[in-house]
């Protein structure tokens, strides 16, 4: 589209208007009511012409009413300005009333154009109602035309006073209402040429500047009010440069100034929707009505392998082997399709549209939707959405199994328990109490082991819902450690081998959840290690930390598996693991908690060798070493 036109100023227009000018000020020099009818004259033929010009180009201009609003007042304001220029003193139309009635008249001309300004901006964007309009105008215009007549209005000018209070309050009232207009024309500015925009706020000025010199004088044939009609003259051919020049010499910046807009706009909106399009994480083919392939977008040729769309554009959706006769029916008859393919059992992996299915896609989710015209009757194609569930599909797998082995591992002490509790009463008569004892026994180690698994749930569970929280106060490790083996010692008879020195200083910790650490590590290192290994526990301080060390001589762990072992849902696979149970999550606990705590927990390890598990805690805050030379301390 070409660019718009801008209305300027010429030099020609400021000869006109001084030709205008001098034109005026010679008619003054042989009489003042020669003067202001020519002035008036031509207000009135510019006045008529804005609302000719803006009536006629009312259809073609139908996304701004801006100028059609502002052309109607135009109308009303050449009407009164008729009478006015016709009872003006000395004209001799009207001989029963004196300089009063020009003046009235005047003021409704005023509060007309006002007002009309101040509300045309409003309308830029909303849809004018002509009719009632013209009803408005009709209305208020008659009614203060027969208040003036009936003397019913207020005065105006008193001969031999001069402007009432009336008067003077009036035309500061409609400069404010001219000053909001240019507030309100600045703030929708875009929506006008600019040259347009700057010859409209200079007749608003010329005309506020009018409207206090016409509350100055005192004589109606007095010099204030003769240079507020020149300013008029001025503020009229602004408007005329604006309006009717630029609607006759300059037609296509009106009229095609708000499609120029619209076609930016499309433009910007065109390259939102193409961005959306091709980076949406969603694979997404679009289809023509007959099923052609037309488009892809990123996710789908990187999803399907496609280096060039070329290569599989014109490809017909109907023969597409993932769907069913069903599911084609149903698109013929307009219906959203949604459905499952599983290329993970490689099954489509050799179609006709998805010959390279990228590896790391086991599983998608298709939703084809066919795409209809607003009337809702004419098929516009089908748009294909592909979503990759390779990864929701194996934590949904990974959850299924995690599920069932807490089951299982919660399932085998629930049947202890219960079994040997039942025994110990049914059978209370017949056991001896050594034997009655050992059941209690059992049913209490069970116990233990089935409320130490519950514990692990509700820790992780906390942990994933941000809500762990830690009591920490000062933790004696050597203590808590021995009460740990304690504990472990009733479960297994494994030896332990302790290296912690005497003078190891106090950790800042919650004991709770540094004893259930330990606990973890420990039964760990028990499952995983032959029955005749023994475990060793070792405590450093290292600085301003404490590093707790457990080490077995076990199956090991291969560096493969040691990436995701402190992973959730994650249990290493093999005959001696599977073997030794578990839930595979007490290693998860123990990182969580232990970087509550701002530690870290790292593990070492050699297949068929053992492993080795640190943690690291911080010292009370009173058993760190300052960093100042001690001659410092305590000054």
């Amino acid at each position: 589209m070409e660019k718009e036109s801008s209305v300027k100023f010429s030099s020609r227009d400021y000869i006109v208007i001084c030709a205008i000018l001098a034109t005026a000020l010679l008619t003054r020099l042989y009489s003042y009511i020669l003067f202001h009818s020519v002035t008036e004259i031509f207000i009135v033929v510019i006045a008529f012409s804005i609302f000719v010009l803006g009536w006629n180009s009312r259809r073609f201009i139908r996304d701004n009413d801006y100028f059609l609003l502002v052309s109607i007042a135009y109308l009303f304001v050449g009407i009164v300005e008729t009478v006015h220029t016709l009872a003006y003193k000395g004209m001799g139309v009207f001989p029963e009333f004196d300089s009063n009635l020009p003046t009235q008249l005047w003021l409704i001309t005023r509060y007309v154009l006002g007002i009309s300004l101040l509300a045309a901006p409003f309308f830029i964007t909303r849809k004018l109602m002509v009719r009632t309009t013209f009803a408005a105008f009709c209305i208020a215009v008659g009614l203060g035309l027969l208040a003036v007549f009936l003397r019913a209005f207020p005065d105006a000018f008193i001969e031999g006073v001069g402007l009432t209070a009336f008067k003077v309050i009036s035309e500061y009232a409609v400069c404010l209402m001219l000053l909001a207009a240019v507030i309100l024309l600045f703030r929708m500015r875009r929506h006008f040429n600019s040259g347009v925009f700057r010859l409209l706020v200079a007749s608003i000025a010329a005309t506020i500047l009018a409207e206090l010199l016409f509350t100055l004088y005192s004589d109606v044939y007095g010099i204030t009010n003769m240079l507020g009609h020149l300013l008029q003259i001025i503020a009229f051919y602004l408007v005329y440069k604006a309006i009717i020049e630029t609607g006759i010499s300059s037609p296509f910046s009106l009229l095609f100034r708000n499609l120029k807009q619209n076609e930016i706009a499309l433009q910007k909106r065109e390259q939102w929707f193409s961005t959306l399009f091709q980076e949406s994480p969603l694979g997404i083919a679009v289809y023509g009505p007959g099923g052609i392939l037309q488009d892809i977008n990123r996710s789908f040729s990187e999803m399907f392998s496609i280096s060039d769309v070329k290569t599989v554009k014109g490809s017909l959706l109907f023969d597409d082997p993932t769907l069913n006769s069903e599911a084609i029916k149903a698109l013929q008859r307009g219906e959203t399709v949604k459905y499952e393919v599983a290329f993970s059992a490689g099954k489509y992996r050799n179609s006709i549209l998805y010959g390279k299915v990228s590896p790391e896609v086991g599983n998608v989710e298709v939703l084809i939707k066919p795409l209809f015209l607003k009337s809702g009757k004419a098929l516009e194609g089908y748009l294909m959405q592909v979503q990759d569930i390779t990864e929701p599909k194996r934590l949904d797998q990974v959850k299924d199994e995690f599920i069932g082995m807490v089951s299982h591992e919660m399932r085998t002490p629930l049947t202890i328990i219960i079994g040997s509790l039942d025994t110990a009463i049914t059978e209370r008569d017949i056991l001896k109490i050594d034997e009655r004892e050992m059941l209690l026994k059992e049913a209490l180690k069970e116990s233990e082991a089935l409320a130490h698994i519950l514990e692990n749930l509700l820790e992780l569970s906390r942990a994933q819902a941000n809500r762990l929280s830690l009591h920490n106060g000062p933790v004696d490790l050597k203590s808590t450690i021995n009460n740990v083996l304690e504990k472990i010692r009733g479960l297994s008879s494994r030896q332990f081998n302790l290296d912690i020195p005497e003078d190891l200083p106090e950790i800042e910790a919650d004991k709770t959840r540094i004893e259930c650490v330990i606990f973890n590590l420990v039964e760990n290192a028990v499952k995983y290690s032959p029955q005749d290994s023994d475990i060793s526990l070792r405590a450093r301080q290292d600085a301003d930390r404490v590093t707790v060390s457990v080490t077995d001589h076990g199956i090991g762990i291969s560096p493969h598996d040691q990436q995701r072992l402190f992973q959730l849902f994650q249990r290493l696979e093999g005959s001696e693991t599977m073997q030794a149970g578990g839930t595979g999550i007490g290693l998860v606990v123990c990182k969580r908690l232990i970087e509550a705590h701002g530690g870290t927990l790292q593990v070492e390890s050699t297949p068929n060798e053992g492993s080795t598990f640190h943690f690291t805690v911080p010292l009370r805050q009173s058993n760190r070493k300052s960093k100042f030379p001690s001659r410092f301390q305590n000054t």
